[in-house]
């Protein structure tokens, strides 16, 4: 993102999350979202369907991963951690 900014690259893809302080500063300025719908965040940006590419969608992709040195137990554990926390009441109530 700082080279970016700094203009040493002329574009990037990244999350929106790490581009859109930077959007709402005017360092940077989208050209489209890479999702089949637009971005809640930055609703005024097309995709890049309606920007005129229709084949290329991208998906964010999330992985389960520990540390090399975290040991087996405590890997199968967390797992159920976070399906406890997914499932949660938090969850009941807003489904």
């Amino acid at each position: 993102m700082l080279d970016l900014v700094a203009s040493r690259v002329d574009m990037m893809v990244a999350s929106i999350a790490l581009l859109v302080e930077h959007i709402q500063t005017g360092a940077s300025r989208p050209l489209a979202v890479l999702g089949r719908s637009r971005a809640p965040a930055l609703p005024n940006v097309p995709t890049m369907t309606e920007a005129g590419y229709s084949q290329i969608n991208a998906v964010p992709w999330y992985s389960y991963i520990a540390s090399k040195g975290d040991t087996a137990g405590s890997s199968r554990q967390n797992p159920c951690r976070i399906y406890r926390g997914i499932e949660g009441p938090q969850r009941a109530r807003r489904t």
